[in-house]
Formats: structure tokens, C-alpha cells, sequence
């Protein structure tokens, strides 16, 4: 029995070694490639986006099988979030008196926008596992996302608003012109502030050599992100503008906070980690021997 195993053994070692020895050794490889996948901010996994990214990047193999890559990449992320109902009070003031301004918002949708330069490293392993005609590849590690575009976009809801002054014991609910009332409104585009993203990924997928010199990379992947983007400001959600009262200024769910009636104020989200699943393609260039 340990006879039939070490022949096994050493028969396997030497067709594996025959198969490597097949394909040209490559130590330096340039890439050039693209992904597309969905991504949304966790906890509202329900709102799926589509994102993507360009990158180029740069693999060194200790043999040819282990190796480590990194790169820069320019990313374009899409969130979404929405609000299907909401009260809100504060106090502030009109210039002359505080009051408290009352809102009730309906029907909320928020699109995220941003654009980011991205620096990966990662941990690769490739193997002719299921076929002889291309490789199976595997790739671990982290990046590191910077953002230099970041926007977001409210779209049309309804909202009521009231203002009740405890000093004379009255609410008012108009005029319009002073910002009280029922609207149909709010579509605005506001900067963004986000926080850099740090992340954990996975790829995996078939390498295929289409010349000497020149592979075809084809996979998945997935990434989660570890740390919170949004930064903890605690503006009031709708805000009320005393030289512009008519003019409403919704403030991003990631940043604002609200206080129901009678209750304490929270903020709308304290973490928000992105996570996203996806495909990618990439054209390498192995540098020759």
C-alpha cells in the first residue's frame, strides 16, 4: 500500500511539473482590464446599484503559481436610499422669534454618486486545476479607496410642514412663502462628503494564454467594506432656511438625524459599510524572460 502511494505520488508531481513546464514562466505582468457589478450601502441591502471601474495593474510571480498583485484604479459607485416616512422637530429661528419647525416627509429617494482612485493588494494563486487549455486563478487582499467626486440626488416628495411657537402657544401651518404648509418638492443635487473606504475582496476565475506574451483574465469577485463612510455632522434632515424659508434644502440620509414626536433624536444611518459583488475581464502583458 505505501508503495502504490508513493508511485501515485511521484507520478502525480511529475505530470504537474510537465504541465508547468508547458507554459512560459512569467515574473512580471502588466494589466489592463475593467469590472461591473452592483453595490449598495449596508444596512439597505435591498437597493442594489450598478458601479464599475477601470484599473491597471501589476502582478509579480514568485513561481508559477504564487504571486501578488496591486494597481490604481479609477471606480464609479451608485447608492441608493429611500424613506418611505418620516417626523421630524427642532428649534430654530425666523429673526425675530424661536419656534419649533415640524416636518413629516413622504415618499423619500436619494441617489449617491461618487468617483474614486483605488489601491488594491492582493494575494494570488493560479493553478491548471480542471483543464491543461487555462489556468484557474484566485486573488485575496485589500484596497483602499479615495474619493475625489461625491454628490447626491433627491428626487420629488411630499412634505408637510408646521411651525409652533411655545412662547405664544400657536401653530402655524401657512403661508407657503414662509415655508409652512403641504409641498411636493425637494429635487436638489449637494455635495457629499465621504470618508475614504478601506476594504476586504475576493476574486476568482480562468486565465487564458491568447499569444506568448498575452493572457485573458475572466471572474468574479466580491468586496465589503470595513470602516463607515459617512461622516457623523447630525444635520436636521429637512432644513429650514430663515432667509429662504420657501427654499428647501434636504440634507443627505448619511449625514442627518431626526427626533420624532416625542421621542429621542437618531441619527438616520450611523454605519454605512458599501459591499458589492460583480464580473471582471482584464488583458495582461507578461514581460518575457
Amino acid at each position: 500500500m505505501k508503495t502504490r502511494f508513493l508511485i501515485l505520488l511521484f507520478t502525480g508531481l511529475a505530470v504537474s511539473s510537465s504541465i508547468r513546464a508547458q507554459r512560459e514562466q512569467e515574473t512580471h505582468e502588466f494589466t489592463f482590464g475593467a469590472s461591473l457589478g452592483v453595490s449598495t450601502l449596508k444596512p439597505s441591502l435591498d437597493n442594489l446599484k450598478p458601479n464599475g471601474e477601470i484599473a491597471l495593474g501589476y502582478n509579480y510571480f514568485f513561481n508559477d503559481i504564487v504571486g501578488i498583485s496591486t494597481g490604481i484604479g479609477l471606480t464609479f459607485h451608485r447608492w441608493q436610499s429611500s424613506i418611505d416616512q418620516v417626523s421630524d422637530h427642532y428649534f430654530t429661528g425666523d429673526g425675530e422669534d424661536d419656534f419649533e419647525f415640524r416636518s413629516s416627509i413622504s415618499g423619500y429617494t436619494e441617489l449617491q454618486t461618487a468617483a474614486s482612485l483605488t489601491f488594491p493588494l492582493a494575494f494570488r494563486w493560479q493553478y491548471p486545476l480542471f483543464s491543461d487549455s487555462y489556468l484557474t486563478y484566485f486573488a485575496a487582499g485589500g484596497k483602499a479607496s479615495f474619493p475625489f467626486y461625491s454628490k447626491y440626488r433627491t428626487s420629488n416628495s411630499t412634505f408637510t410642514t408646521s411651525a409652533y411657537y411655545p412662547a405664544y402657544n400657536v401653530l402655524l401651518e401657512s403661508p407657503a412663502s414662509h415655508g409652512l404648509g403641504t409641498f411636493t418638492g425637494g429635487k436638489q443635487v449637494s455635495e457629499l462628503p465621504l470618508k475614504s473606504i478601506f476594504s476586504l475582496f475576493v476574486e476568482a476565475g480562468m486565465k487564458w494564454d491568447i499569444a506568448d506574451q498575452f493572457s485573458v483574465y475572466g471572474g468574479l469577485f466580491a468586496e465589503y467594506g470595513l470602516n463607515s463612510i459617512n461622516r457623523e455632522s447630525g444635520k436636521p434632515f429637512l432644513a429650514y432656511n430663515p432667509q429662504k424659508p420657501a427654499d428647501f434644502v434636504f440634507n443627505s440620509v448619511l449625514d442627518a438625524q431626526y427626533t420624532p414626536q416625542n421621542g429621542n433624536t437618531v441619527r438616520f444611518i450611523r454605519r454605512t459599510n458599501p459591499v458589492g459583488v460583480g464580473i471582471v475581464i482584464r488583458i495582461a502583458f507578461k514581460l518575457p524572460e
